[in-house]
């Protein structure tokens, strides 16, 4: 069972030393045999984040595009995602091999 604390100044205590980020270099050690893991692991959530925000733009140009009747932005969109489909795939593959 977890320990409550007793005051708002024991609160506001342990809130102020949970801030410190500091205390993280402690694991830098274990992290050090992974160096290339946790660069790839810190690209990789760089382009998931990117893509999280980039998606609902790109679906509201297309739905906007319906509107107007330009279905070329559809197209573009359509082989851009084939192409990108293609590449992961072939990444997996190769990581599969490898």
């Amino acid at each position: 069972m977890a320990q409550t604390p007793n005051s708002a100044a024991e609160v506001s205590e342990e809130r102020a030393a949970s801030k410190q980020v500091g205390v993280l270099k402690a694991l830098l050690p274990y992290f050090s045999p992974y160096k290339v893991w946790v660069v790839l692991a810190l690209a990789a959530l760089t382009i998931t984040a990117s893509v999280s925000l980039i998606l609902p733009v790109a679906a509201r140009r297309v739905i906007d595009g319906f509107s107007v009747g330009d279905v070329s932005l559809l197209n573009q969109y359509f082989w851009a995602r084939l192409r990108w489909l293609r590449s992961s795939l072939w990444a997996r593959a190769c990581a599969i091999m490898w």
